[in-house]
């Protein structure tokens, strides 16, 4: 499965071995964060999962208690 965000849309599509690509329609999508939090994010889902020690605990729980608040925002 890929997704691919382009501008103010996002467009999922999916391969299954040699086959074409399936395309689902393209949707609108505003990305809901600002940069800094986005960064928190990528940093919390992609880099703490491999290295979670020493400091880098503290500032996972900060950022899984932004986790909750950004998951109860409109």
């Amino acid at each position: 499965m890929r997704i691919t965000h382009q501008s103010e849309t996002i467009q999922l599509s999916w391969q299954r071995g040699y086959e074409s690509p399936r395309l689902a329609p393209e949707v609108r999508f505003q990305q809901p964060f600002d940069e800094e939090n986005a960064a928190e994010l990528r940093w919390y889902l992609e880099d703490y999962l491999k290295f979670p020690y020493g400091i880098f605990p503290d500032n996972a729980v900060k950022i899984e208690q932004k986790l909750q608040h950004w998951g109860q925002q409109p």
